[in-house]
């Protein structure tokens, strides 16, 4: 089996996942900004195995998009995760709307074409201590968890990790899984 197939079934299990966890996040009738996370992982991984498949089949307008959803999902799913672990938490709504604004900052510096990838980790940074904290409060160790989990895969996985014959993209989306799936229970149980 060719190796793009491997890397297309780790972008379909990373679809399925963020869609049942979408699906349980809406059944369970819980704030829509976690959802967004779910909506964005998801959607990234769409564009992803669709490009993996048959490049040569998609628009290269959906290249760019491409480009822009992983940016914007590499700043904002946590940044949405922790902004919902802070409203379970009831804390002023003015912490979790600047919870939610944070990753704008390196968006933006991508959009006027500065340098915005340090901004980034910052923010992501941020987040993870952000989405920790109120994990804490909430007493949710499943949040914990899945702040640990989205860590090794932003800043270990993507850019350290070796594994013989298997690309970084596939190890990535696999962490990603597990990342939904503890992002999920832990919004569900705080």
């Amino acid at each position: 089996m060719e190796p793009k197939y491997f890397t297309l079934i780790s972008f379909i299990c990373l679809f399925l996942m963020s869609l049942y966890c979408f699906m349980d996040h809406v059944v369970t009738a819980q704030s829509e900004i976690g959802t967004l996370s779910f909506i964005i992982i998801g959607f990234c991984a769409f564009l992803g195995a669709w490009r993996t498949y048959d490049a040569a089949t998609m628009p290269e307008v959906m290249g760019e998009v491409q480009k822009y959803v992983e940016i914007f999902a590499d700043a904002f799913v946590l940044s949405f995760a922790a902004a919902e672990m802070w409203e379970k938490e009831r804390v002023r709504m003015e912490v979790v709307v600047l919870q939610m604004l944070l990753p704008f900052t390196p968006i933006a510096l991508y959009i006027s074409n500065k340098d915005y990838k340090k901004t980034l980790e910052y923010v992501i940074l941020g987040s993870l201590i952000s989405l920790i904290a109120a994990s804490i409060l909430c007493g949710c160790v499943l949040g914990i968890a899945a702040a640990g989990i989205y860590a090794a895969g932003a800043f270990y996985v993507k850019d350290k990790v070796v594994i013989e014959a298997v690309p970084q993209s596939d190890l990535k989306n696999y962490v990603d899984c597990l990342f939904c799936l503890f992002l999920a229970y832990a919004l569900d149980a705080a």
